[in-house]
């Protein structure tokens, strides 16, 4: 007698050399070693399983090699891949019966538009359906938006949908940048050409020769989010490899576009390549027939890119600092669109207190902290301190710490304090250096006015940026400032808008 729950764990392992026993899934027919049940004695499975290297068997022994081949080819398992509802029996037995933990891994169920899938609801849609009403790539893709973690994965067939349009929207504009590039010559302008001729799409308009500020931010960004994606693809975090080396690549190829359009000097030659290579590369896992289709049809590659490697982040554009940079401008812009659409939503729901109208022209004005306050930097002093002496960011007493503020401070150093702490053991021993110096790793007032464009094209109505540098230490020649100002910060500037 076999107990059901052993049995329903090893089968697997049955599985690699069940062809050489039976052709037939009842065990009646011979398979293609013609091996009877009588043959198949203990000694011969425990040679088979690579148990023992020695059998005595009238089975010729080229046979049992070539099943002993077929086994250890499968095994040890690489994953076991199962539902979250088999821990408390099926999957614990497997560990018992395989004795060791080959790289288990737990997985909910899946739902359909966020229902359990049923035949009796009618929620139900099997592969083959999946496949013919929205194709093999959209399919995986929605798939793998769906999760890929304990909780249960939900296939969202409007997911499904939309990415039908997103891969043929990108393949087409992937053809226009790549096949139809109007490249500029070292005379003429993106305005002009831009102006000039009627092309398709005005992406299809690129600079060579040197990198601008926007190229080498934008090969920065790639170069993270393909790092970002290998690492999830390596540890089959799937749904997280889609949101870096999907969404998140094209929203950074979104926003470059944007920065070069507003302006006016249109994207490079070398930047756009390289990204179609790198989208292509990211998410052939999950679309192997559109970026099949890119790589040969489009980047003329002589074969398969299932044949090629993932690319590997260049370290010539890839920087802390831009990565910081970049992070700057994302929040900074975030804030100041917020700011506008804040005013905009007290205008129309009819409260008062505006300070600004935004239906009508404004102009922005941006001041930027050149030094850290005062005080903020004593507790920075005080925090470096109480590391040296407590041996540490992770020994660091925030409440020995409280103790040496005064009371009349305590309301804002605390928080401050807490604040270091916490990304002192973010960064560990090895740059608590660079958390306590607080250097910024880029020139802030240059990087807005590489943004002043960006945001005169983004913000509605904006006709007027000015940066103004709040310098408390050059009282010769200061610029006269709002009390407000005070309140900006080296990487946290404040923001003041006007009409105009």
């Amino acid at each position: 007698m076999v107990e059901g729950l052993s049995d329903s764990t090893i089968y697997m392992a049955y599985y690699t050399v069940a062809h050489f026993l039976h052709s037939d899934i009842y065990g009646k027919q011979p398979g293609i070693a013609n091996i009877s049940v009588a043959q198949m004695t203990d000694s011969v499975w425990e040679y088979i399983f690579a148990l023992t290297d020695r059998v005595q068997s009238d089975i010729p022994q080229a046979t049992l090699d070539a099943m002993r081949r077929e086994f250890t080819y499968w095994y040890p398992v690489d994953v076991r891949v199962s539902g979250n509802d088999l821990v408390n029996n099926h999957l614990v037995f497997f560990l018992y019966i395989h004795q060791a933990i080959w790289g288990i891994r737990l997985n909910g169920h899946l739902m359909l538009n966020g229902d359990k899938m049923s035949k009796s609801t009618g929620n139900f849609l099997t592969l083959t359906s999946a496949v013919q009403k929205f194709g093999a790539d959209a399919t995986r893709i929605a798939l793998a938006d769906g999760g890929d973690g304990i909780d249960d994965c939900n296939f969202e067939e409007t997911t499904a949908n939309a990415t039908i349009l997103k891969l043929f929207e990108l393949k087409r504009w992937m053809e226009n940048v790549i096949q139809h590039a109007r490249l500029l010559k070292p005379e003429e302008e993106f305005g002009q050409v831009r102006a000039a001729e009627k092309l398709e799409t005005v992406d299809a308009i690129q600079r060579t020769g040197p990198m601008t500020f926007w190229d080498s931010l934008f090969m920065n960004d790639m170069n993270t989010l393909i790092r970002q994606t290998v690492q999830a693809y390596k540890l089959t975090n799937f749904k997280a490899a889609l949101k870096s080396g999907f969404y998140d690549l094209t929203a950074a190829r979104d926003s470059y576009r944007a920065a070069t359009h507003s302006a006016s000097i249109g994207m490079h030659h070398e930047c756009v390549r390289s990204y179609v290579k790198s989208q292509a590369l990211m998410v052939c896992i999950f679309a192997p027939h559109w970026a099949d289709y890119i790589w040969r049809e489009v980047l003329l590659k002589p074969s398969t890119i299932q044949l090629s490697r993932f690319p590997t982040p260049t370290t010539t554009t890839s920087s802390p600092n831009l990565q910081a940079t970049s992070a700057y401008i994302k929040t900074t812009t975030a804030r100041i669109l917020a700011a506008h659409a804040g005013q905009q939503k007290r205008l129309s729901k009819g409260k008062g207190g505006l300070q600004f109208d935004p239906t009508q022209a404004t102009r922005l004005t941006i001041y930027v902290a050149t030094s850290w306050p005062p005080w903020q930097q004593r507790y920075v002093d005080l925090v470096r301190a109480a590391r040296r002496d407590g041996g540490g960011a992770a020994l660091l007493d925030a409440k020995s710490v409280a103790g040496m503020v005064g009371g009349a401070e305590m309301r804002r150093a605390m928080p401050f304090i807490q604040e270091l702490k916490r990304k002192l053991e973010e960064a560990g021993d090895g740059h608590a250096g660079a958390v306590l110096d607080r250097v910024l790793g880029f020139d802030e007032a240059a990087v807005l006015g590489e943004m002043v464009p960006v945001l005169k094209a983004t913000v509605a109505r904006l006709g007027e940026v000015r940066v103004v540098v709040v310098d408390d230490d050059d009282e010769e020649g200061a610029v006269a400032v709002p009390q407000f100002a005070g309140s900006a910060e080296p990487g946290n500037p404040a923001i003041e808008f006007f009409n105009v």
